[in-house]
């Protein structure tokens, strides 16, 4: 498939900057590439969005988070809890933050962007954990801070599209077992990484890897070679292996048409509409893994994310913030 022309030259460049050795590199220095990559190809948070840095109480240790809000926003708001993508491994808010500051502008919700443990230091299920964690801090603490805990949404790129499915998933399970429990609105998936093992071969593309680059992030989460086949089966790792999928939050799913994990889009799709949970699939042809980096040049990478957005508004009652006469995306 060929890549849409506004996204070629954010493809090239991106190749140059992690560089053909890049799987090769220790961790900290394929996060340092990664950071720097993320850096480049961003753009100022939206000026009418405030963060405030948070640190949340979990299983193990305090899980750090940034809570994203409209400035001056004088009433309670529904919340969106964000899970960033980087294959378990890589990313953090600050990663993220211009698509989290979009995403308040434009459906008027909260966006609580968690900073859960990563791989390899920390493996399965720790950043699950983390993920849950937060979940359980909003519903028990969020009021607190001005957000609206009966509108409550999951979303999350690649990885954090995982977390966010696994976390749905979880939540679901917990009111089955004690008739009470997290309730979700929505999950809003952007090309979630959701099982180990595909039918077709991965595709190359910058952000999302080869073959060998793919597995070494699921080995990397499972924690080593000799755990991905029990890892693998485990719904909270990898939700497509659940084997009830019934009385999940509706879904909207934002694939890109080049990507490693497409199939896995395409497969929670057709499972959720199985399970007769509502659901709507999305794939952007033309466009890679981590077109999210480019809502603010690329037309058709804004159109998914707007389209993503007003799935969340609906879901959510919300109204995007008004528009702004300013530049609020620029290439950074």
């Amino acid at each position: 498939m060929e890549l849409d022309p506004e996204i070629r030259a954010f493809a090239e460049e991106s190749d140059r900057l992690f560089g053909a050795d890049y799987g090769q590199q220790p961790i900290a220095e394929q996060r340092r590439r990664y950071n720097a990559w993320c850096a480049h190809f961003s753009a100022p948070p939206a000026a009418d969005v405030v963060s405030t840095e948070l640190f949340l109480p979990g299983p193990d240790a305090a899980i750090r988070a940034r809570l994203f809000k409209p400035k001056d926003a004088g009433q309670s708001l529904p919340v969106i809890l964000f899970y960033h993508g980087g294959g378990w491994r890589l990313g953090s808010p600050e990663t993220h933050a211009m698509a989290t500051s979009e995403m308040v502008r434009r459906t008027g919700a909260a966006v609580l962007s968690v900073d859960y443990r990563m791989a390899p230091e920390h493996a399965f299920p720790a950043a699950f954990d983390d993920a849950y964690g937060a979940l359980l801090w909003v519903v028990q603490s969020g009021g607190a801070f001005g957000l609206d805990t009966s509108r409550l949404a999951v979303s999350g790129d690649s990885a954090g599209g995982n977390l966010a499915a696994a976390v749905a998933l979880a939540a679901r399970d917990r009111i089955r077992e004690s008739g009470n429990g997290p309730k979700i609105a929505f999950q809003a998936l952007i090309y979630p990484a959701l099982k180990a093992v595909r039918r077709e071969p991965v595709v190359d593309d910058q952000g999302g890897g080869s073959e060998s680059s793919i597995s070494d992030y699921v080995t990397s989460y499972a924690g080593g070679s000799d755990k991905v086949a029990d890892f693998a089966r485990n719904p909270y790792a990898m939700p497509l292996a659940a084997a009830d999928f019934s009385n999940l939050p509706p879904a909207y799913i934002a694939a890109a048409g080049i990507d490693a994990v497409l199939e896995d889009a395409e497969d929670y799709a057709a499972t959720l509409k199985a399970a007769d949970v509502p659901v709507a699939l999305s794939t952007a042809e033309g466009l890679p893994h981590s077109y999210l980096r480019t809502i603010h040049f690329c037309s058709k990478a804004a159109a998914e994310f707007d389209a993503l957005c007003a799935a969340l508004r609906q879901a959510l009652k919300t109204t995007a913030l008004p528009a702004v006469t300013s530049t609020t995306l620029m290439a950074g």
